[in-house]
């Protein structure tokens, strides 16, 4: 198996299907201009987004990669809407297919990767796995976030609504 030297920068597409065949695993990094969706879904993205993914042949002769993604984001609390330190955390299970089509024939711990031409975005593919790994709210611990003194858990008391159908009732009852 191949390896590429640590902490050099990926490149944004590779054949996919030859790496599986080579047995290669790829070990680097993304900045921030090559993963836009993903700098405009959080606060910012101070370091580059780390990666090591192995494609290969599995048992029954499926190309896969396999891995993990991991960043150091800066996202907003939705308390106290101040930037906090995140970490995500991705591990990639992909089964590679040439289209919709192969992908039910994929086994079940595998997601489909479609690579429908020799070049496939890899940096696509990692920015989809920290997209999904992105928390669907951030807070900060309740000690440590300035916005939890401004809510309070206590009873609410019921207002009580006049029935809107309570004029068909009294229409049944002359009936």
């Amino acid at each position: 198996m191949s390896t590429t030297p640590p902490n050099r920068a990926l490149p944004a597409t590779v054949d996919a299907r030859k790496l599986t065949g080579q047995g290669v695993r790829l070990t680097g990094c993304f900045c921030a201009s090559q993963l836009p969706r993903l700098a405009n879904a959080v606060a910012a993205l101070p370091e580059p987004v780390e990666v090591t993914l192995d494609f290969a042949t599995d048992e029954q002769n499926q190309r896969v990669v396999s891995g993990q993604v991991s960043a150091n984001v800066t996202v907003n609390c939705q308390r106290c809407m101040q930037p906090m330190e995140q970490h995500l955390q991705a591990e990639v299970a992909l089964g590679l297919v040439w289209s919709e089509e192969d992908a039910p024939h994929l086994n079940r711990d595998l997601e489909p990767w479609v690579v429908a031409d020799e070049s496939a975005s890899l940096s696509d593919m990692v920015e989809d796995e920290l997209l999904l790994a992105l928390p669907y709210v951030n807070y900060h611990p309740v000690g440590e976030c300035s916005g939890a003194s401004h809510f309070s858990t206590g009873e609410v008391e019921a207002e009580e609504k006049p029935n809107p159908f309570q004029v068909l009732e009294q229409l049944k009852k002359k009936s």
